[in-house]
């Protein structure tokens, strides 16, 4: 077996290639939207993003989509493209947005992810195959990914695929199934109140719970802005991540609720086998466009 070394993980929040960042990327090629931060996000061996938005079929009836589903401008390819070539080997898919598309929207979007050479975790064909552990090795270090979101927009409209639902016992029983498994395990959750600059009292309470059964790292998203991170039993807790490529500035939804949708990070975690030793968080803003990219 490889031997131990210390290996870099870089992880950041919410991506989706859609408005402004759609029609740029379209204009001026996958790389576009990393371009700016290429030199932060190489410095990850092993690299994890949260897939906010959907990617469609060319004949997708897009008259049958909502007006505020996140789906991406772009074609799969270039999208998957863009993520591959920026250095991702990763993506959580568990988001409230992974149904936006229904069940075809999610299994493209995987199945596009997946010929790309990189690995998905929370969603599946069933909801014990979304809940499955997803292993990367890098360097002789394995990480395991277990990816989760509360009961999303579209829960309830699909009996098929689907993602993990985040509760806080499941997790903590996948968590003790796995631990053994790898040499960190990572928990991804997309879930709590958007906007908020601290997490809530109950989901500070549940990763707590949850570093307690046996996780490395939790890695949190969804509330669109950076919260704090702690370390907790071990284990390195990041509440929330905050966007990454996303219309903080196009999106009226998320503009209203500034400024903070226009901050973000990179995180960077310098970890070997025995878990996380050190990590650095590089600030990110969000330009105003045409430059809406980190």
């Amino acid at each position: 077996m490889a031997t131990s070394e210390t290996v870099t993980f870089g992880a950041v929040g919410d991506i989706a290639f859609h408005h402004a960042t759609g029609s740029q990327m379209l204009a001026l090629g996958a790389a576009w939207p990393f371009a700016d931060v290429q030199s932060a996000l190489s410095r990850a061996d092993l690299l994890f993003g949260n897939m906010e938005s959907v990617v469609i079929p060319d004949d997708f009836p897009v008259e049958k989509i909502a007006a505020k589903a996140l789906i991406s401008r772009v074609p799969g390819t270039v999208a998957a493209r863009a993520l591959r070539q920026a250095g991702f080997d990763i993506m959580n898919m568990a988001a409230n947005h992974v149904l936006d598309a229904g069940t075809v929207g999610l299994a493209h979007t995987r199945q596009t992810l997946v010929d790309a050479g990189i690995r998905v975790g929370g969603v599946g064909a069933t909801a014990e195959e979304a809940r499955a552990l997803q292993i990367v090795e890098k360097r002789g270090v394995r990480f395991g990914f277990l990816c989760y979101c509360e009961p999303n927009n579209c829960t309830l409209q699909t009996r098929g695929p689907t993602h993990a639902v985040y509760e806080t016992e499941r997790v903590i029983e996948d968590v003790r199934a796995n631990r053994g498994r790898v040499d960190l395990l990572v928990v991804s959750i997309h879930a709590d109140i958007e906007f908020t600059p601290t997490p809530s009292v109950p989901r500070q309470a549940s990763a707590r719970r949850i570093a307690e059964a046996g996780a490395s790292i939790i890695l949190q998203h969804h509330p669109h802005v950076p919260q704090g991170i702690e370390w907790h039993a071990g284990c390195l807790i990041a509440y929330s991540l905050g966007n990454f490529i996303f219309p903080a500035h196009t999106s009226a939804y998320q503009k209203t609720h500034g400024p903070g949708t226009a901050e973000s990070m990179i995180l960077l975690m310098r970890a070997n086998r025995s878990g996380v030793q050190a990590f650095e968080r590089v600030p990110v803003i969000i330009g105003e466009p045409p430059e809406e990219r980190p």
